[in-house]
């Protein structure tokens, strides 16, 4: 057994008999325990148990260096003899005085947050300090009353029952306070940091110093165990390599390079494409652990034996999976959130789209891009699946598929991260993990962040969905130390960095993973340089799977950073005069760069305030990613994101175990490409650009409520009934969320971008009457429509009948007639139409004049600003047009054909 295991073992016992009474074994046994602790441990138990460890290191300070172990007696305060009915009595007296003292400090803090108000935020703090202070002295005071007579704090005298209401009394309280904060901060309709952010944040620190409260008075005996021993568990395999794995390194190091030089010009080639993929799946067996490669023979076992299997399963007794249940009736629901009014909601395409949806079309008629450079550089894999859909499925290229394809996306989330939590909270915990998992689920469901997110329809909605993937490997890799768990975990992020860019914040996560693991077993040198193996793994398996991309970004750095420079450091080149007054260009030096790095340590440190407020204070300002600066959590997950905080802490302290302290770490890594904005400070706090912290945020507000629902499982006989609460809370963050994102995001979006649709169905409808896209115009105004879109929503994606000058419109219209180049003809035998602003009477003039017999009509939308005009024109027939265009078309490409007759 290791030096680490003895003082496990021995912090068990210790733990055992300072929570929960059990003291079957001699006080000689309790002591060596004791003396084996390493100064950590006597330091956590000193926190955790002041007295008791006192005595314990008295006994030791007190006891003869020459004396042996065996002749050791310690002064026992706790006797295992019958107690008087008046110490009962007293115990339960002592119990309720500390229960009304939690009430007492929770209603005063109360009092207090009420009555002094924004004005006095200094002496707010200060009183709040001070009562945390007199409530610590007195707890010491109430647990030395109780400590003599009572064993591991009224586990003995007091049922577990009554103790395990109690916290959840508190935790209700600390609950609704918190809720009052969130709500405080959403008041007026116009917030400020002086009159709600100042108001409402001691709320939320009362709700999190009550969570703090309820584990240090040790009410809750749900998570006293320490975390159970899953870590280093994987040994080094056997130090001869496999031919085949050598092999397989060297033909995948060949196929990489040549992947390499193949992936020149930002394009896949057929050869490039294939043997980009075999490297990856060579890199794979090369690094795969031993049980790997018996999985095509274990593959092949089962479906020779599956009849057999299914007929003892079939014997077997029928029972519900209530864990299956509960997960599917969550994706149930974040399904009819992500898919109601999926068609009007959000109502209209912006530019985003409408690039997306064209670069889709290039992949469709051929174009093989690794990355798509226009529209400021974006990754590549939503617009293969977008193609993909169009291609096997027959969907229209248009928004609806765009938002389809990112919903389909967000409710496969939805189950990967409640597998994520399981592997947070370890294999062996199931109960906790299964809990923590529904409920984490249940709140990504409803939530507003992620269902705007998701409706979008951009590529943000996969980096949760690569996050919570990316995590849970993590997470096993840590508390496992197996090369299969990295390994998969490198190929996540290889991949995953084709999806959007924050994704590209993640090897920092992996990073920070790494050197938390190592530091927690700095001691097993073993264990740490198979961490670092293991990282090594990750790193050539992703860098393998990101070869293409890592070409392109050589060849053209300026497009594959441009979206995620945020200038930290000041400009690569910068702009100065020489002494002719002549501008230059020169690259920044090395000292510019720490000057202007200083000079933006301000800006950055703002940054970062905004982008940990941006969960219960203001989020993005940008309409198009959810209601302006409206928080990204509502008012019942925001407070239990604070409690989480706490409860993560928790975590970490009971069981000593660094993955809970890397999902807190993860938030604010994952927070950084919205901070890192220097640039543009406009842009901080960005929801899309966090979008990466969704999945560890959380996983943070999960963990208070599933405290409250393990303690409701011991208290109430009926288990079904403890899915009340989370079912309370979850409805009622549904209910607000969705009166926030169908209405009040509905006007905001609706008031902010132009009305697309209904020239689109206008369009469309014309076609299909009477009309022909090539006889179909819009003339261009100042600020005003994308005739791009205006097709897209129409139903044609190339139409490009966008018309800048109305003198344009008889050159337009011949070319269109006469030219052999044109993707839509003109047909002087269909209507013709015009759209065009209602304020542009320059154009209604012009057209009246040109085509006597044509009508306009004023197009009313939801917003008069909006309103538009259009002008019908009956056919002309061939002969009118013909003079039509003789007479006005003077600038023509082509001329018509000599007449017939």
């Amino acid at each position: 057994m290791s030096d680490d295991m003895k003082h496990d073992d021995g912090l068990d016992n210790w733990l055992d008999e300072d929570e929960q009474g059990a003291i079957d074994k001699p006080e000689k046994s309790a002591f060596l325990d004791f003396e084996e602790l390493t100064l950590a441990e006597v330091l956590g138990l000193f926190w955790r148990a002041p007295v008791r460890t006192m005595r314990g290191v008295m006994a030791i300070i007190r006891t003869p260096l020459n004396l042996k172990p065996d002749d050791i007696v310690l002064p026992v305060h706790k006797q295992q003899a019958s107690r008087q009915p008046s110490d009962t009595w007293r115990n339960i007296f002592v119990l309720g005085l500390c229960f009304l003292h939690a009430l007492g400090i929770g209603l005063g803090m109360l009092f207090v947050l009420e009555n002094l108000g924004a004005g006095n935020w200094f002496g707010m703090v200060f009183l709040v300090c001070l009562m945390v202070s007199v409530a610590v002295l007195t707890l010491l005071g109430l647990k030395n009353l109780l400590e003599p007579e009572v064993e591991a704090r009224f586990g003995v005298v007091i049922p577990d029952t009554i103790r395990r209401w109690l916290v959840l009394m508190v935790w209700l309280m600390a609950f609704i306070i918190g809720v009052r904060g969130g709500f405080i901060m959403l008041q007026g309709e116009i917030r400020t940091e002086a009159n709600q952010l100042y108001a409402g944040t001691p709320y939320l620190l009362t709700a999190f110093w009550l969570m703090i409260y309820t584990w240090w008075w040790r009410f809750d005996a749900v998570l006293t165990s320490p975390q159970d021993d899953e870590r280093n568990s994987e040994q080094s395999e056997a130090r001869h390599v496999h031919p085949v794995r050598i092999f397989a390194g060297i033909f995948a190091g060949f196929l990489a390079v040549f992947a390499f030089f193949e992936a020149s010009n930002n394009q896949f080639t057929t050869f490039g494409f294939w043997a980009w993929t075999l490297s990856v799946l060579l890199t794979v067996i090369t690094f795969a652990p031993s049980a790997w490669l018996a999985l095509p023979r274990y593959g092949l076992e089962r479906i020779l034996t599956y009849r057999e299997r299914r007929r003892q399963a079939l014997e077997k007794p029928f029972t519900i999976n209530w864990t299956l249940v509960f997960l599917i009736l969550i994706v149930l629901v974040a399904a009819v959130f992500r898919l109601h009014d999926l068609a009007g909601m959000p109502p209209e395409m912006t530019s985003d789209h409408k690039e997306k949806l064209l670069d889709a079309q290039r992949v469709v008629e051929g174009d093989r891009d690794i990355f798509f450079m226009n529209n400021g550089g974006r990754e590549g894999f939503q617009m293969y699946a977008l193609a993909a859909m169009h291609t096997m499925l027959g969907m229209e290229l248009n928004h609806l598929t765009l938002k389809i394809l990112a919903v389909i996306e967000s409710l496969i989330t939805i189950p990967a991260i409640w597998w994520m939590a399981r592997q947070v909270a370890g294999e062996k915990d199931r109960e906790f993990g299964n809990t923590l998992g529904l409920i984490l689920a249940g709140l990504l469901a409803v939530s507003y962040w992620h269902v705007a997110i998701t409706r979008l329809a951009l590529r943000i909605v996969l980096t949760p969905l690569v996050a919570a993937l990316l995590i849970g490997f993590l997470a096993r890799g840590m508390r496992h130390n197996r090369r299969g768990d990295f390994l998969i975990a490198g190929i996540i992020l290889g991949y995953g960095l084709y999806t959007y860019q924050a994704v590209r914040m993640l090897p920092v996560v992996v990073l920070v993973c790494v050197g938390l693991a190592v530091l927690w077993h700095w001691r097993d040198r073993p264990a740490a340089r198979r961490y670092i193996g293991n990282l090594m793994v990750l790193v050539i398996v992703s860098f393998v799977i990101f070869i293409p991309l890592f070409r392109f970004s050589i060849e053209y750095p300026d497009s594959f950073w441009m979206r995620s420079a945020g200038r930290l450091f000041g400009d690569d080149v910068i702009q100065s005069q020489d002494e002719y007054g002549r501008i230059i260009m020169r690259d920044a030096t090395l000292e510019e760069r720490l000057t202007a790095f200083r000079n933006n340590l301000p800006e950055l440190a703002e940054n970062i305030r905004g982008a940990l407020l941006m969960f219960n204070w203001k989020g993005d300002v940008g309409w198009i990613n959810g209601l302006p600066l409206h928080p990204e959590m509502d008012p019942y997950t925001g407070v239990l994101l604070v409690m989480g905080v706490a409860g993560v802490l928790i975590l970490f302290w009971r069981k000593r175990d660094p993955v809970y302290l890397l999902m807190l770490l993860a938030v604010f890594i994952m927070l950084l490409p919205s901070a890192l904005s220097i640039a543009m400070t406009i842009e901080n706090p960005s929801a899309t650009r966090a979008s990466g912290a969704i999945p560890p945020a959380y996983f943070l507000t999960a963990i208070p409520l599933t405290f409250a629902v393990l303690i409701l499982q011991r208290v109430i006989r009926w288990r079904m009934l403890t899915v009340l609460p989370p079912a309370i809370i979850l409805l009622l963050s549904f209910h607000y969320n969705t009166d926030i994102y169908f209405n009040d995001y509905r006007e905001a979006y609706r008031y902010s971008t132009w009305p697309y649709s209904i020239p689109g169905k206008i369009l469309r409808g014309y076609v299909m009457s009477e009309g022909a896209y090539g006889n179909a115009f819009m003339i261009g105004y100042s600020n005003w429509w994308d005739y791009t879109i205006v097709g897209m929503e129409g139903g044609m994606m190339a139409w490009q009948n966008g018309i800048v000058n109305i003198q344009d419109v008889p050159n337009r219209m011949n070319d269109l007639a006469y030219c052999a180049d044109v993707i839509h003809r003109f047909d002087p035998n269909r209507d013709m139409l015009f759209f065009y602003h209602y304020d542009d009477t320059a154009t209604q003039t012009q057209l009246e004049t040109w085509f006597p017999a044509g009508y306009s009509r004023r197009v009313m939308t939801y917003y008069e600003p909006y309103d538009f005009m259009i002008f019908r024109v009956p056919a002309l027939g061939d002969a009118a047009f013909r003079e039509f265009v003789e007479t006005y078309a003077l600038g023509r490409a082509c001329s018509p054909p000599p007449a017939v007759g």
